[in-house]
């Protein structure tokens, strides 16, 4: 999606305001777009927002399909969320 890239682009070049309003247009057009919450949990996760991060890497995962991507990509970034708060338990 078109506008995903746009909002990639914005947040590599550090405009997260611009870059989260972006993510959250595609995901209005798409609720389903597990590529829109996954790269807004990196722009949470940059910004050491690691509980808001945590539950779109979740969103991710809900809507994430077995012709995406590999899932590890999400798996490794929660964990290690999960190590910076220190939360090691199950």
């Amino acid at each position: 999606m078109l506008i995903t890239i746009k909002a990639e682009i914005l947040r590599k070049l550090k405009k997260y305001e611009l870059a989260l309003e972006a993510y959250n247009k595609a995901i209005e057009i798409d609720p389903n777009y597990s590529d829109a919450y996954f790269n807004k949990s990196k722009l949470f996760d940059e910004l050491g927002n690691y509980e808001v991060a945590l539950e779109a890497y979740d969103r991710a995962l809900t809507y994430r399909h077995d012709d995406d991507l590999d899932y590890s990509d999400i798996y490794y970034n929660i964990g290690t969320i999960l190590s910076r708060l220190q939360k090691y338990g199950c």
